[in-house]
């Protein structure tokens, strides 16, 4: 009988043990989590953000296509065939940072705050002749839900 509750002990000190490990491995687990997010956060933030210097450099250093931008942005019927094409090409290019700046912050591997921070800018190109008629002219490159969201910046 003693054999049996020395047994029953043992099993009892073991389970102990193992609830134990399993707490001590989710909070591992946990943790680790937390440091990933960030990690991923940042990785997020840092390339969407360079994607943006991107076309900015772009035009800083080229004063033709700055011009075309500038031109564009006022409307684009007085752009040659070739100048709209690069016109539209930059906005395609930039729309695109902002859908994916968008959905990064809507899934949350991209802060809030770096989504808000280019909203004043978003108002602005809604409100551009220029940029809203290449708007509505290509309905096709982006999800409903983020035209949407863009459109939310018109005339706002």
């Amino acid at each position: 009988m003693e054999h049996q509750a020395f047994a029953q002990m043992l099993g009892n000190y073991g389970e102990f043990i193992g609830a134990i490990g399993v707490v001590v491995t989710l909070d591992y687990l946990a943790i680790q989590i937390r440091q990933n997010t960030g990690a991923t956060r940042a990785a997020s933030h840092h390339a969407i953000v360079e994607a943006l210097n991107q076309g900015n450099l772009a035009q800083a250093q080229d004063h033709e296509l700055a011009q075309i931008w500038v031109s564009g942005s006022e409307g684009r019927s007085v752009l040659t065939e070739v100048e709209q094409q690069r016109f539209d090409s930059l906005l395609l290019a930039y729309f695109h940072v902002f859908d994916s700046l968008w959905y990064s912050a809507k899934i949350g591997t991209a802060e809030r705050v770096l989504l808000q921070s280019e909203e004043k800018g978003f108002v602005y190109l809604m409100n551009t002749q220029g940029v809203y008629d290449w708007w509505e002219a290509n309905p096709y490159a982006f999800s409903p839900e983020f035209r949407s969201y863009m459109e939310a910046f018109r005339s706002a």
